[in-house]
């Protein structure tokens, strides 16, 4: 089974290391921003099933992956 294409060697190599990805073959590691630098995964999205739904600065929640916008009524 193929992974990821890894940046560095540019082989299918690159797979899961529990969130972070690691490349089979170079040894190359990916490590991913928990919430974008928000802290914490975030909410689950409706749209695109990812853990990237966090609060904007105006007090918005948006998803990060697919730019999913959550308007709540008042």
């Amino acid at each position: 089974m193929a992974g990821q294409q890894c940046p560095n060697c540019k082989e299918l190599t690159l797979f899961k290391d529990g969130i972070d990805r690691k490349c089979n073959k170079c040894g190359m590691k990916v490590k991913l921003v928990r919430g974008s630098g928000r802290g914490g995964p975030g909410k689950k999205c409706v749209i695109c099933k990812q853990m990237t739904v966090h609060k904007t600065s105006t007090g918005e929640e948006s998803c990060g992956t697919c730019g999913a916008q959550y308007m709540y009524p008042t």
